[in-house]
């Protein structure tokens, strides 16, 4: 299992919102540790859930939180070898909804390929 780091969702945000953000670093990492699960880690459908719904609550960014939780919910399934087939209509609902749940992550999630800094 791949998981994203507090140093990744700064650079999205960065990349999202074209500039830097405030926020408050333990807002910031109690909201990437959504992608956790206790115990055995290995549902990412219901890890994604969490993640994006949580980081969009905690909301640690002053602008774009929304966004940076949907790109990193989709980099947390990609770095697992998996994509979503989203419109976007569908994406931007995620994006501005109150939550996403396990069963839509996993309508929509299929299989892709592990990413890595090397492009194989």
């Amino acid at each position: 299992m791949h998981y994203l780091t507090v140093q990744d969702m700064l650079a999205i945000s960065l990349e999202i919102t074209k500039e830097r953000q405030r926020f408050d670093y333990a807002t910031l990492e109690e909201a990437v540790f959504y992608q956790y699960a206790s115990g055995d880690s290995t549902d990412l459908a219901a890890q994604g859930a969490r993640f994006i719904n949580g980081f969009k609550r905690l909301a640690p960014f002053a602008e774009g939180n929304g966004t940076c939780a949907f790109v990193g919910l989709v980099a947390f399934l990609e770095a697992n070898a998996k994509t979503l087939d989203l419109t976007p209509d569908e994406a931007r609902a995620w994006i501005a909804g109150e939550s996403v749940t396990k069963g839509q992550i996993e309508g929509k999630m299929r299989d892709g390929h592990v990413h890595t800094k090397y492009g194989v």
